[in-house]
């Protein structure tokens, strides 16, 4: 296990593909980009329930949410996933999907470009 502190934006793609899970047990948070980011990496990820992490990692399916400040869920979800080499994959390969249809830029500036066309539909 190697934490490796603080990084450069430009280093993430690097350090997500050299690791095997991706861990957040943030006690706030607001969208996690960074979630997204070892989604797209294709990472399975161990989160804790805060913020709008759920709405990004689904628990059972791209990663495993705990409750915040128990480590004894952050051990074993880590655990569990690192006994589980196929569900790593399983979960990292959905993950990665999920970022593919929420979250690329063609089904963002969708999701903008419907946003505006209702506001302008009111005028």
């Amino acid at each position: 296990m190697r934490l490796v502190g603080p990084c450069q934006h430009q280093d993430v793609p690097e350090w997500m593909n050299a690791s095997d899970i991706f861990c957040l047990p943030s006690l706030n948070e607001g969208l996690p980009t960074v979630c997204i980011e070892a989604s797209a990496c294709g990472r399975p990820i161990v989160a804790t329930k805060v913020g709008g992490i759920p709405e990004v990692v689904l628990d059972g399916e791209n990663g495993i949410l705990i409750e915040p400040r128990n480590p004894e869920q952050l051990v074993n979800a880590i655990g569990q996933l690192l006994d589980h080499p196929e569900l790593c994959q399983r979960m990292g390969e959905a993950g990665r999907r999920r970022v593919i249809e929420n979250y690329s830029w063609q089904e963002n500036t969708e999701k903008v470009k419907t946003t505006y066309e209702k506001l302008l539909s009111v005028f």
